[in-house]
């Protein structure tokens, strides 16, 4: 971006001042530039913008039931931490605890 600013910037003297061959030469240098740099700022994030939806449409209905197995794993993780915790409560009781 600095490189190709300098370039454009650098370029207008002699685009204004340069002889009949310097002028178009210099406009079609700061044009072209000037696009180039526009199309290589927004294409790439287009294209992937693109891409994804695509992406989505083909997935369809996958997305939710890949929401639901991990809602389903992230609950039985909970229900083994909880029965985990149960079982070292347990054996942290006494053998001669009478409330047993």
């Amino acid at each position: 971006m600095i490189t190709v600013g300098a370039t454009i910037l650098a370029l207008f003297p002699l685009a204004i001042e340069g002889g009949p061959l310097w002028k178009p030469l210099c406009y079609a240098q700061i044009g072209g530039l000037a696009v180039v740099t526009f199309i290589t700022l927004l294409g790439p994030g287009f294209l992937l913008d693109l891409c994804a939806r695509s992406k989505v449409d083909q997935m369809g209905d996958g997305w939710r039931q890949i929401g639901a197995r991990t809602a389903r794993a992230q609950n039985q993780v909970t229900k083994i931490s909880l029965d985990h915790q149960i079982l070292l409560t347990e054996r942290q009781r006494s053998p001669y605890d009478s409330s047993v």
